[in-house]
């Protein structure tokens, strides 16, 4: 008796505006209710609240008209003992979840869940997570920064570091801020690398300028002429350097300084002519480029003046030589006329 006037007030309720098709229209469709109160559209034995097979569509095209679905949550218990889900479950096989729950205060969390292929029958597990304050998280429920993404004891993070307002990633094999940490950051017009387990300027190990300069070991520079501007030492198996070389020194015009004009030059100045003072190399550093070119043309100088040297040690042999054949020469013509004297 009580089910068929339900069955009647239902009617009232739910059928009647079908003539002006206002709220409810099942069309050769299923409409029933259970004994426990539950209500199925499609299915006559519906096991939730409200249960619909077949497809399902929320709000229509008017320009004005807003559409909205509720899941409502409780006050208390906070955090994730207030989760509310949407769930997409397959029959043997694992499930899906988009899940809500409320923080301590007015914050609120959302989850993406899935199941791996070896998830048999168990729950599914958090892909992605967003905090209250907008933080993303993949691999973590625990997001550090806008997008921090953890695998195993490997963390990515990009976002704000140390309260600095500085745009950067952060890449670690172990905790965040820990010393396994490597920083890549934006910072004052600049590309920034540190390590060291925090973003503090005495941690950045190599900076690329606005103006496309390299800096190693430091953070600026008051020379900018410098593409690479390294403090500290460079190790390399091979260093190639553009240089002009110093084949002018071979030219017919060239001009090469009497070593006796060498000599008075090196006594005032105390440093080779074409050759930078070691006052000015302290100070300035040294052009690999042009130091080379200054080294090959002393190195093509003493040739010159080798070859010079040769030759006038050739001619002077050669004199010596002549002035032997002379004194033998002579000294043969005395003793011939010594032994002509004395046979007379």
């Amino acid at each position: 008796m009580k089910k068929g006037l339900f069955l009647l007030l239902f009617s009232c309720l739910f059928f009647t505006p079908i003539i002006n098709g206002q709220q409810l229209f099942v069309p050769g469709g299923t409409l029933a209710t259970s004994s426990n109160g539950n209500v199925g559209v499609g299915t006559s034995i519906p096991s939730a609240k409200f249960e619909v097979i077949g497809n399902t569509s929320l709000g229509d095209y008017t320009d004005n008209t807003y559409s909205n679905l509720t899941i409502k949550g409780p006050n208390s218990p906070t955090n994730a003992n207030s989760k509310r889900d949407i769930s997409f479950e397959f029959a043997a096989a694992g499930k899906a979840q988009i899940r809500s729950y409320r923080g301590g205060s007015w914050d609120t969390y959302l989850q993406f869940l899935t199941s791996s292929s070896g998830n048999t029958g168990g729950e599914p597990s958090v892909r992605l997570h967003i905090n209250g304050d907008g933080n993303v998280g993949i691999g973590t429920d625990n997001p550090q920064s806008k997008f921090h993404i953890v695998e195993g004891n490997n963390n990515i993070r990009i976002g704000d570091f140390g309260g600095k307002s500085i745009a950067g990633i952060e890449l670690s094999d172990g905790d965040c801020n820990s010393p396994s940490s490597t920083y890549l950051l934006g910072w004052e017009n600049s590309f920034r690398i540190a390590t060291g387990g925090s973003v503090d300027e005495s941690n950045h190990r190599l900076v690329v300028l606005n103006n496309g300069n390299v800096l190693i070991g430091k953070t600026s520079q008051t020379n900018t002429t410098y593409k690479l501007d390294v403090s500290g030492k460079i190790r390399a198996d091979e260093i190639v350097v553009n240089t002009t070389g110093a084949d002018f020194v071979f030219e017919n015009n060239y001009k090469l300084r009497p070593l006796s004009e060498v000599e008075t030059f090196i006594k005032q100045n105390k440093h080779l002519p074409d050759v930078a003072p070691a006052k000015e190399m302290q100070t300035n550093g040294v052009s690999m480029g042009d130091m080379q070119a200054k080294l090959l043309q002393k190195v093509e100088e003493l040739t010159l003046y080798s070859i010079a040297q040769e030759k006038a040690n050739k001619e002077l042999t050669e004199r010596l030589a002549e002035q032997g054949r002379e004194m033998k020469e002579l000294k043969q013509l005395i003793m011939n006329k010594s032994n002509k004297s004395l046979t007379n």
